[in-house]
C-alpha cells in the first residue's frame, strides 16, 4: 500500500519555495505525496509553467497518484452562481486537471457543493441535481485527460453544511452509468467524518469498492487537520472497515504541521525528522490493517498437528435474489458457493468477478463484503490446503457471456441448502448470513 503526504509544509507557497519543500520531502521516508493545487491556487491564475517542478519530482523520485483541484469549499448552489469569483474559480479547477497529466495523477480530488431549501435544510435531491451540473464539465474534461475525479466527504454539521456520503455513493453510480466506465469514486476523509460524529466503519462498508483515496487526519471534533491519534477518530474500527472492503487505495496524510498538538514544527520549515514521525504514524495504520483481518478470521476447522498444508485464498459470494432466496452452484449434487481461488496479482473483487462470469456468465452489482473464514481441510485433488476466505454478498447485474464452467446455478432457500454445502467453512457462512438477516 502507497504512504503519502500533502504538500503542504512550508508556509509561503512560491515555484521556488515549492522546490525546497520537494528538496525536504525527499530525504524523508515519503516517495508519494498528493499534490494538491490547493496550496498554490493563487498561482493557478497566471500562466504558470510547472514543468520544472514535475521534472523536479521525477528527479526527485517523488510520486503524485494523487492530486487535490483547488477548493472553494464549503460553498452553497443558492448563491453560487451569483459568486463574481466563479468564473475564476472554476478555471484553476480546469488548470488542475490538465496540469495533473504532467504529474502522472490517476486520482484528482474535487470538492462538491450543497443545496439548501427554503428552511436553510440540506435537500439532498437537489443537491445532486445541482452537483451532476456543476461536475458535469470537469468530469468530462479528467476523462479527456485520462484522469479520475474523487469526490470527498464533508463534515455533514448543520452549521456547515455539507454533502453526505450517501449523496456521494449516488452521484458516483450516476456518472460510471452515464460514462459505462469507472470516471468517479469517492475520497474519504477520516477528520470530516469525525467532526460530523459519523460511523466511520458504517459508511466505508456501504462506499465499498467506491473508495479510491483517503484523507488521513485526526480531531477532537473540530476540523483542526491533527495527526493520527491526537483527537478521537476510532483508528480500529476505521482499518477494519478499509480491510474488509479490499481498499488498495493510498493512506495519505492530510495534516497541518502548524497542529498545535505539535510542538516541533517550524514557522519556516519543516524537518526530515518530523515528516518521518508522521510517516510512522501511517505504516501504524498500515501495520493495523493487516493485524485486523489476522484478528477476526473465523477458523471453522482447526490446524492439525504434524502436516504441511498448502495456503489457497478464495474469493467467494452469496447471490442474493428476491423473496430472500440465494443463488448457489450445484456439481454433481454437490452445493457450493459461487467463486474461487484468487491468482497472482488479483485482489479479492477482480478474483470474484471472474469467477462468477467464469460459472455463470453474469455481471455483479451491489457487492459488499460478508466475512473472512479460515479453514485447514484435505482435498481431493490439492492435498492439505489452508484455505482462507473472503465471503461477500452481491446480486446479478446483466450477462456479458457465456459461462464456460459445467456446474448448474441454482435458486433455493438458504434455510434449506444450510447443511448441504459441502464445504465446511461455506456452512458456516451461510448460516451466519441466515442469522444476520
Amino acid at each position: 500500500m502507497n504512504l503519502s503526504t500533502t504538500i503542504r509544509i512550508l508556509k509561503d507557497k512560491t515555484l521556488e519555495n515549492l522546490e525546497k519543500e520537494l528538496e525536504v520531502l525527499s530525504k524523508s521516508k515519503f516517495n508519494n505525496i498528493n499534490f494538491g493545487f490547493t496550496e498554490i491556487q493563487n498561482l493557478l491564475d497566471e500562466d504558470i509553467d510547472l514543468n520544472s517542478i514535475a521534472n523536479k519530482c521525477k528527479e526527485l523520485n517523488l510520486v503524485s497518484n494523487t492530486g487535490h483541484a483547488p477548493i472553494h469549499w464549503p460553498f452553497f448552489f443558492n448563491n453560487y452562481y451569483n459568486r463574481p469569483d466563479k468564473e475564476i474559480l472554476e478555471k484553476r479547477i480546469f488548470k488542475s486537471i490538465q496540469l495533473s497529466k504532467l504529474f502522472d495523477i490517476k486520482w484528482l480530488v474535487i470538492h462538491v457543493g450543497t443545496y439548501l431549501d427554503t428552511n436553510g435544510k440540506y435537500d439532498i435531491e437537489k443537491s445532486i441535481e445541482y452537483n451532476i451540473e456543476y461536475l458535469d464539465k470537469f468530469v468530462k474534461e479528467a476523462d479527456k485527460n485520462g484522469i479520475k475525479v474523487a469526490i470527498e466527504n464533508g463534515t455533514q454539521m448543520e452549521e456547515d453544511t455539507t454533502p453526505y456520503v450517501e449523496e456521494l455513493i449516488r452521484l458516483v453510480d450516476y456518472f460510471n452509468s452515464k460514462y459505462e466506465k469507472e470516471v468517479l469514486g469517492i475520497c474519504f476523509d477520516f477528520g470530516h467524518a469525525n467532526v460530523g460524529n459519523l460511523d466511520i466503519y458504517k459508511e466505508i462498508k456501504n462506499i465499498g469498492n467506491r473508495l479510491k483515496t483517503t484523507h488521513i487526519h485526526d480531531n477532537y471534533g473540530a476540523d483542526d487537520h491533527n495527526f493520527p491519534y491526537t483527537g478521537t477518530v476510532n483508528w480500529n474500527q476505521a482499518m477494519k472497515a478499509l480491510k474488509e472492503i479490499d481498499y488498495k487505495g493510498e493512506l495519505t496524510l492530510e495534516v497541518r504541521y502548524n497542529s498545535k498538538s505539535e510542538e516541533l514544527y517550524n514557522k519556516d520549515t519543516i524537518t526530515v525528522d518530523l515528516l518521518d514521525k508522521t510517516y510512522s504514524l501511517l505504516k501504524r495504520l498500515e501495520a493495523l490493517m493487516e493485524n485486523t483481518e489476522k484478528l477476526s478470521i473465523n477458523v471453522i476447522k482447526p490446524k492439525e498437528k504434524n502436516i504441511n498444508y498448502t495456503k489457497r485464498k478464495g474469493a467467494y459470494v452469496i447471490i442474493k435474489k428476491h423473496d430472500d432466496k440465494i443463488a448457489i452452484a450445484n456439481e454433481g449434487n454437490k452445493y457450493f458457493f459461487i467463486g474461487g481461488g484468487i491468482e497472482a496479482e488479483e485482489t479479492k473483487e477482480e478474483a470474484l468477478k471472474r469467477e462468477v462470469i467464469e460459472e455463470t456468465g453474469c455481471t455483479l452489482k451491489n457487492i459488499e463484503y460478508f466475512d473472512t473464514v479460515k479453514s485447514y481441510e484435505y482435498n481431493e485433488n490439492h492435498g492439505y490446503l489452508e484455505i482462507i476466505a473472503t465471503i461477500y454478498t452481491a446480486e446479478f447485474d446483466e450477462k456479458v457471456a457465456e459461462k464456460i464452467e459445467k456446474n448448474e446455478i441454482i435458486i433455493c432457500n438458504p434455510e434449506e441448502y444450510q447443511d448441504k454445502l459441502y464445504h465446511e467453512y461455506q456452512r458456516y457462512a451461510l448460516k451466519k448470513y441466515i442469522n444476520r438477516n
